[in-house]
């Protein structure tokens, strides 16, 4: 019979010891209910980092902000109105307006909300705005960017610890690799559908006609039959429910 070697039981051990610790370190989200993976906890002064950090390098490959101080200043402010009436409403919340003729919006942890130009001109009236502003919020609020991360964060922890257990020294190397890039990854389609809900509430609380989220979806799907973006419609529909 093979020996086991003492580095491959060590390996094994930690591999083991750190699967552990990843499935029971979970904790309940307050906003949506669920029960999340929580490797680090993250403060509300860490969380803005995180969104600063990958926020900067965002708005520069979506070619910059539009300048236009009486349409900033109007976003920001439907944006404030839902965001009053969301689960984080003391969250210092930045509702920007980018130069790119994509139909897009993101949000980054902290309060980083951005809307394209592009979206916007094909948007009809300010109910379809507040749901694409409320809908990013949700995500904010949520936390869904750093549940990426915390994912991001577990996967890189396991093989770090591997790595070691055998005698390797990248492991380390590994996990301080991670950066705030991960945080713009796609969301997932129970996030995206948490997102759309908690939007709704948000912009009903806030005096906006529920009806603009329906009008937006049918926006969407407009873009996805004919429009001038199918493909970025048919991307968008293969996460968003």
């Amino acid at each position: 019979m093979k020996e086991n070697r003492p580095e491959t039981l060590a390996a094994a051990l930690a591999a083991f010891c750190i699967l552990a610790l990843v499935v029971y370190s979970c904790a309940v989200n307050p906003v949506t209910g669920r029960s999340e993976l929580q490797i680090v906890t993250f403060s509300e002064e860490e969380e803005i980092a995180l969104g600063g950090k990958a926020y900067v390098p965002a708005v520069q490959q979506q070619g910059g902000f539009y300048r236009d101080r009486e349409l900033e200043e109007y976003v920001q402010g439907v944006g404030m109105r839902v965001a009053r009436a969301s689960h984080r409403p003391n969250l210092n919340y930045r509702y920007r307006v980018l130069n790119s003729s994509v139909p897009n919006a993101f949000a980054l942890p902290g309060g980083y909300i951005v809307i394209n130009r592009g979206l916007l001109v094909g948007l009809s009236n300010e109910a379809e705005m507040a749901a694409v502003l409320a809908h990013e919020t949700g995500h904010v609020t949520a936390k869904h960017s750093l549940a990426g991360y915390q994912r991001a964060i577990a996967a890189n922890v396991l093989v770090a610890g591997v790595v070691l257990a055998a005698g390797g020294g990248t492991g380390v190397q590994e996990v301080s690799g991670i950066t705030a890039s991960l945080i713009e990854n796609g969301f997932s389609r129970d996030q995206e559908r948490e997102a759309d809900w908690l939007g709704i509430d948000y912009m009903v609380k806030a005096g906006y006609n529920p009806e603009g989220a329906v009008q937006l979806q049918e926006y969407f799907y407009r873009q996805l039959e004919g429009g001038k973006n199918p493909m970025w419609a048919e991307g968008l529909f293969r996460t968003h429910p």
